[in-house]
């Protein structure tokens, strides 16, 4: 909700139902319940209830019951997630924690409808030794497959141009879109290449290479006119920010002839 000391509306009060601490990220205010009932507008709204992601976004319809907001997460799960991205965009995309079932101590990575419905996500695990680190949801548990979608694409059309990137994190980071591997579909070109975007940038990870030219490709065979490769020497858009940055400020336009290169395996 809304912090009815400094009258923000952004909705960056954030109370710890746990430990019944809360702050304002916009005046730096703080303190514990007894002040929260103390500062309270009315009875109806009060500064102790957190506020619901419908706050910030479309209301959302979180069908999978053992899926819990990443703010109710253990601590372990926050860090990863907040070492990683914003406390902020966290809540703005909707983050979840499986504490249990199928996906049990796994970070779930959503794909929102417009209408609030989950149509798609991935299972990140947490500990290093589990596998798969990034675990596919169930056909029961979605209504897409993640060959059948493109993840943000909102962000990308409020720039004009499209920075086509493989994993969650890394379209988040970056402000690109993510296909959710290195293999893309013929669906997820043509959803891309019917975008109409001034310029398409593949920044795939450091070790595909010939996979960001080969989807090049299928977006020039498309009709897609301005469309370039950004090479990362290592790392992911994520981790590897400021060089995602760097490479996609330098991407090579690429041509026919160099896809038919590749191609050819010259």
């Amino acid at each position: 909700m809304c912090c009815p000391l400094c009258g923000e509306s952004r909705y960056r009060l954030y109370f710890n139902e746990f430990s019944g601490l809360w702050v304002c990220h916009n005046c730096g205010e703080s303190g514990g319940l007894a002040s929260a009932k103390k500062f309270a507008r009315d009875e109806k709204q009060t500064i102790w209830k957190k506020p619901s992601y419908s706050a910030v976004k479309t209301e959302r319809r979180n069908e999978i019951p053992e899926f819990v907001e990443i703010e109710k997460a253990p601590f372990g799960a926050r860090r990863y997630v907040f070492s990683r991205i914003s406390q902020e965009t966290a809540r703005e995309y909707g983050v979840l924690f499986a504490p249990s079932g199928a996906y049990w101590n796994r970070i779930i990575l959503p794909v929102w409808a417009p209408d609030g419905a989950l149509l798609y996500f991935q299972a990140r695990a947490l500990s290093k030794r589990a596998e798969p680190k990034y675990m596919n949801p169930r056909k029961v548990d979605v209504k897409r497959g993640k060959g059948d979608l493109i993840f943000n694409l909102d962000g990308a059309r409020a720039s004009g141009s499209c920075v086509i990137v493989e994993g969650w994190f890394d379209a988040v980071s970056i402000g690109g879109v993510a296909t959710f591997g290195k293999g893309v579909t013929e669906k997820q070109a043509e959803i891309l290449a019917n975008e109409g975007f001034d310029r398409y940038t593949v920044l795939l990870d450091f070790d595909a290479l010939r996979e960001s030219i080969r989807l090049c490709g299928e977006l020039i065979r498309r009709g897609c006119r301005d469309v370039r490769v950004a090479v990362l020497e290592e790392g992911d858009a994520n981790s590897n920010l400021e060089g995602a940055r760097l490479a996609v400020e330098n991407a090579m336009k690429v041509s026919k002839y160099d896809v038919w290169r590749v191609r050819a395996g010259t």
